[in-house]
């Protein structure tokens, strides 16, 4: 009785030892299952193109930052058309990389739901609280627009490399920030800034042409005790149901998706998207792919395995690294269309045709970017006119 324990003690610290398995009881389905892991380094590489890819189009200066242009008004901003730097080269001498060109063409400048936003403003029957959620809306994705365009220009400057290798975690830090930030604006500004369209009324009555907003005023007892309602209503709103988060999430999905769906030209291509940079990041980073997949495996072969197992997977992967068995699983991948680089700068913007950017203009970046201007007039500008009639 006493050697049979001690036997089964021993084995069990064996067990133990190499690593919850035993050599005549290897844990097959967990080492399966921990392959799962190569899907996860494929989802995180593929991210690492989005955010490379998010990079060019920053440089392009493409996104639609200004509330004063396309597609948020019908001027449409001038904007050159350049080549970025992609895939370059870490060791040549001279640095060589590919050329990726994102126009902005008439895809590019296509928003569908932007578009119809715009389009509603100008419909003769406009409803003012509608037009309320919308300036919300375009106020915020403007914002994050901006922002994106801000870092991801800024990220453009980095070595390309960490750019793939950190990608997935920089990108957490910003969609992170920018939660905040959208929560922050909305619950601050926003939702309380655009009530001024509680003071408006749409007059034309004709069905015809565009909106006719005019002030309510104190001078309209019915209409202006409405829209005395509706300020206290919506405030209440706000603490009860927090519409601030919901805006923040749907502005951060719609603006990463609208990135998602750009189109440039690239190795004579037209017609290139995320999927086919991503398919060029394997390629081109084909070696860090596969070692870090390697690693992995060989980590979960010990683990669930066993030591042999593990040894032999380590010597098997070892011989294909040296070519003892020539698969060239980790022979680089020869890149075609690499030239010398181009300048990583950023493209100006031409200025849209539109009186009100003559005041905006004298503000710098940050003030465009949280106090941009908005339609409708301003509570600022309604209260002045009540004070004046009542001293009249």
């Amino acid at each position: 009785m006493t050697d049979s324990s001690d036997t089964s003690a021993i084995d069990e610290k064996k067990t133990e030892s190499e690593g919850g398995s035993s050599e005549n009881n290897p844990s097959y389905g967990k080492f399966l299952m921990s392959l799962l892991i190569i899907v996860f380094v494929l989802f995180y590489f593929s991210i690492s193109s989005y955010v490379l890819y998010a990079c060019k189009i920053a440089q392009s200066n493409v996104l639609p930052t200004d509330t004063n242009c396309s597609p948020y008004t019908d001027n449409v901003p001038e904007i050159k058309s350049i080549e970025t730097n992609i895939f370059k080269t870490l060791f040549s001498d001279p640095q060589l990389s590919m050329k990726l060109n994102i126009p902005y063409d008439k895809y590019n400048a296509k928003h569908s739901i932007l578009d119809t936003l715009r389009k509603y403003k100008s419909n003769p029957s406009s409803f003012f609280l509608i037009n309320y959620f919308i300036s919300i809306f375009e106020s915020l994705v403007s914002s994050n627009f901006a922002i994106f365009n801000y870092i991801f220009n800024a990220l453009n400057q980095m070595p390309e490399v960490i750019i793939v290798l950190f990608g997935p975690i920089i990108l957490s830090f910003i969609t992170s920030f920018i939660g905040l930030f959208n929560s922050a604006y909305v619950f601050f500004y926003l939702w309380f800034y655009n009530m001024s369209w509680f003071f408006k009324k749409n007059t034309n009555e004709d069905a015809k042409g565009k909106p006719v907003w005019e002030d309510v005023t104190i001078t309209q007892p019915i209409n202006y005790g409405c829209a005395i309602i509706f300020v206290i209503l919506f405030t209440i709103l706000l603490f009860a149901t927090a519409p601030y988060i919901w805006f923040s999430f749907i502005s951060i999905f719609f603006v990463m998706f609208t990135m998602l769906s750009y189109k440039g030209k690239m190795n004579q291509k037209e017609n290139i998207n995320l999927f086919d940079v991503f398919m060029d990041v394997l390629k081109f980073y084909k070696i860090f792919v596969i070692l870090i997949i390697c690693f992995f495996v060989t980590t979960s072969a010990f683990v669930n395995l066993g030591i042999i197992p593990g040894l032999l997977s380590f010597v098997v992967l070892g011989c294909i690294y040296f070519n003892v068995i020539p698969i060239n699983l980790f022979a680089a991948i020869n890149q075609d269309h690499l030239t010398p680089l181009v300048s990583d700068e950023q493209v100006i913007r031409g200025i849209c045709t539109n009186q009100d950017n003559k005041e905006k203009e004298k503000h710098g970046f940050l003030y465009n970017l949280v106090f941009s201007k908005q339609k409708g007039g301003s509570i600022g500008k309604q209260l002045k006119k009540i004070n004046k009639q009542m001293k009249g």
